[in-house]
């Protein structure tokens, strides 16, 4: 492996640092967007017993700290009274808040993924010309 490294050249450490935090990121990104903590099962059933009987402060502050689809809900939830061209507005505003956390780092997934096979396309080409370039070409 060390050879491999050493023989690579300096690209190779940029590309070693690229894989290194694609893999981090995506291992966080797998993590965090889970099912049970974006969207868990029973969550519309325990919303819909809520709503049907008492929705209090309390039982907001529980749905909401469950997933971030129960804090959506929540959140539209204070605007009952209200219109509902308003309460969509209010909704939309929200869930534009809760899609900027849920796609947190995923434009540097994408730099990094770009940069990375360009990385290893210089490093092939520079190898390339050190290899032959030392050769003459005209005999």
């Amino acid at each position: 492996m060390n050879n491999i490294l050493i023989s690579g050249g300096w690209f190779v450490w940029p590309l070693l640092v690229c894989s290194i935090l694609l893999i981090s990121i995506v291992i966080e990104r797998l993590w965090f967007l889970q099912r049970r903590l974006v969207a868990p099962k029973g969550l519309q059933r325990q919303v819909q017993n809520l709503i049907n009987n008492a929705f209090h402060a309390e039982n907001q502050e529980e749905i909401a700290a469950t997933s971030q689809l129960g804090e959506l809900l929540a959140y539209c939830y204070q605007y009952k009274s209200e219109s509902r061209d308003f309460i969509e507005t209010k909704a939309e505003e929200k869930a534009a808040e809760i899609n900027l956390i849920l796609e947190r780092n995923l434009s540097m997934l994408s730099t990094i993924a770009s940069i990375s096979p360009l990385l290893g396309l210089l490093g092939t080409v520079v190898g390339m010309i050190t290899v032959f370039g030392n050769i003459d070409i005209n005999g």
